[in-house]
């Protein structure tokens, strides 16, 4: 499974993203509230890999700005986010 680094910038101005040596800058709307900041963040990060949201995993850094991320197939496992921001209505 190949791994990224990104660095998440919440509560942005403009939603934008750059890659700045070996890891991915990712600037967001959203605030670093209940994990919407990581969401958008994924969002972003897929159509730039053009991968599925499905295959995209944080495995480090999910309350940190700085995170690495897994993309590829996890068997048995939901998916990106964490419990919380997974059913929001």
């Amino acid at each position: 499974m190949k791994t990224v680094r990104i660095r998440v910038h919440p509560n942005s101005k403009q939603e934008k993203c750059w890659k700045d040596g070996e890891r991915y800058e990712i600037f967001v709307k959203a605030k670093a509230k209940e994990g919407r900041a990581n969401e958008e963040a994924l969002n972003s990060l897929s159509k730039i890999l053009h991968v599925p949201l499905k295959n995209l995993f944080i495995i480090r850094g999910q309350r940190s700005p700085q995170k690495t991320v897994a993309v590829g197939e996890r068997e048995g496992a939901e998916g990106i986010l964490p419990k919380n921001s997974r059913k929001r209505r």
